[in-house]
């Protein structure tokens, strides 16, 4: 399901789906490709994770316990809760979406290890990173690289087994997705989980505690709504389970590091123009969602 070009000035953005058995692993595969008049600082908002492939250039995030760090080498993304700014230019990048099963049947990692981290990507794919990135950035076009890394996806979903793991984790990743899904109290019900088991599932397979995960479900919904409509309206839709105005602007400053305000009255070109493009793409703007 191949989406045209997102196109701007300097910046280019294709976002396609897996092939249908990757689909609950995967939440989709992009290419971007910025190449801008000047460095341009945005934020990268909390995800389940993924694999990118640098092709050309670099970019500057600012990592949690790390600070400012130039990433110019491919490197795997575990599951985020917390918004990490960035400075661009020049980058030409390719990704693939990891949703929490895709940990589970790929690697069978522990995910708490990659929470709110990077690390290269051989971590993960061992010898095939290179393989992998040869053969993208020895592409033709970007329908080729997205054909090559779909089939390198199906080669690891063809030489792993499924397990009673894997599935659990699809409950339980739906029944986060789920707005009507607020206390750990529901997670426990539809997982059919006792708590203390729960707990240490959502450690290992999602990197955080069941209730942050319950809280960052609820900020992205917040932050979804805040993309597909204008500032002026956004007391309207508030979560009705945040108790107060004040409560969901804690909430926002713990995710994003900054109030409502001051998110709205930045530039943030990259953010919206990918979750824009994401959600003509795929359905939705924001991969922690999916």
């Amino acid at each position: 399901m191949n989406a045209p070009p997102s196109d701007g000035p300097g910046m280019a953005l294709r976002i396609v789906q897996p092939s249908e058995p990757l689909r609950r692993f995967l939440s989709g595969y992009f290419l971007s490709t910025l190449d801008l008049p000047q460095p341009v600082t945005d934020h990268a908002v909390p995800e389940w994770g993924g694999i990118r492939i640098m092709l050309e250039g670099a970019f500057e995030p600012d990592l949690p316990g790390i600070g400012p760090t130039r990433v110019d080498q491919s490197y795997v993304q575990g599951p985020s809760s917390k918004a990490v700014r960035f400075t661009i230019q020049r980058c030409r990048q390719f990704g693939i979406g990891l949703l929490p099963e895709a940990f589970v049947r790929f690697w069978d990692v522990d995910v708490s290890a990659l929470a709110n981290g990077w690390l290269p990507i051989e971590a993960l794919l061992g010898a095939e990173a290179e393989v992998l990135a040869g053969a993208l950035a020895g592409a033709s076009d970007a329908d080729a690289m997205f054909a090559i890394a779909d089939r390198f996806m199906l080669g690891l979903l063809a030489d792993t087994r499924p397990s009673p793991a894997t599935d659990t984790v699809a409950r339980l990743h739906r029944a986060l997705n789920d707005p009507a899904t607020v206390r750990i109290e529901d997670l426990t019900e539809k997982v059919g989980l006792a708590p203390s088991t729960l707990a240490n599932l959502c450690k290992r397979r999602f990197g955080f505690p069941p209730n942050l995960l319950l809280r960052r479900q609820r900020f992205l919904r917040l932050l979804e709504a805040l993309h597909a409509r204008p500032y002026a309206e956004w007391p309207d839709f508030v979560d009705p389970n945040y108790t107060d105005q004040s409560h969901m602007i804690r909430e926002f400053r713990f995710f994003m590091g900054m109030s409502p305000t001051q998110y709205l009255a930045q530039p943030r070109l990259i953010q919206q123009a990918s979750a824009a493009f994401r959600r003509e793409a795929l359905g939705g703007a924001l991969q922690g969602l999916a």
